[in-house]
Formats: C-alpha cells, sequence, structure tokens
C-alpha cells in the first residue's frame, strides 16, 4: 500500500489529511474444466476458481465452436460443444466489491469422433 496526503491552506489556516490506500493483488485465473473435448459433447460444466472472495458478479462469454447453456452469471458455466473439430475459448468478467476486475480466459480444443468398423460374419 502507500499513503496520500495533502495540506490544504485557506485564510492563513492549514489542515493536512493522510489516506492510506490498499493496493489489492491481482487474482489469478484458474478453472475446472476440461481442455480437450469430442465433437457435440454436451454439458461441459466449467467453474472459475481463481480468486472468489469478494466477487460480486460474473459475466461468462464464449468465442467459437460452441454454446453456453443456461446461466452466464454464476462462479460456473454449463458449455456444449460445436459439431466442428477446432475450439472455443471462454472468458469470464469477475468484478469485485472493492471495484476491481479481472478478465479470465480458458482455451478448450474440439476433437473429431473416433470412427471404427468392425467386419466379419453377423
Amino acid at each position: 500500500g502507500y499513503t496520500v496526503q495533502i495540506t490544504v491552506t485557506k485564510n492563513g489556516c492549514s489542515k493536512t489529511c493522510t489516506k492510506t490506500v490498499i493496493v489489492a493483488a491481482e487474482p489469478t485465473c484458474a478453472f475446472i474444466g476440461k481442455t480437450e473435448v469430442c465433437r457435440n459433447e454436451t454439458g461441459l460444466l466449467y467453474t472459475y476458481t481463481g480468486v472468489t472472495a469478494g466477487a460480486v458478479s460474473y459475466e461468462w462469454s464464449l468465442t467459437g465452436n460452441a454454446s453456453i447453456v443456461g446461466s452466464t452469471t454464476n462462479s460456473s458455466v454449463m458449455v456444449n460443444a460445436g459439431d466442428n473439430v477446432g475450439s472455443f475459448t471462454l472468458k469470464v468478467t469477475i468484478t469485485y466489491g472493492n471495484g476491481c476486475t479481472k478478465d479470465c480466459t480458458y482455451k478448450v480444443d474440439i476433437n473429431p469422433t473416433p470412427s471404427c468398423d468392425i467386419t466379419g460374419p453377423t
């Protein structure tokens, strides 16, 4: 932290005021959830597990080949992967009670569904 001090003089009188400012450490980004999924996989749960003390709101968004199912304003979000191989990136913006915000992203790869053939007599 640090201390801010100001002295005000008016009509020959002075007053000094001081205020200690505490600098909050920047929260780290941490998530629980798969980093690799299959095409069309559903019900994928992702949870922000970074600093949650003092968090007052969450706002999730997604770019890429997937969609969020349900609420986007909790510490967790449900995702359905898309039909194409590729990836998607989740972003959560956390707002804390002290007015600070933190953006965190989480990249997830979408893998192809394996193919198989069974040959022989039936």
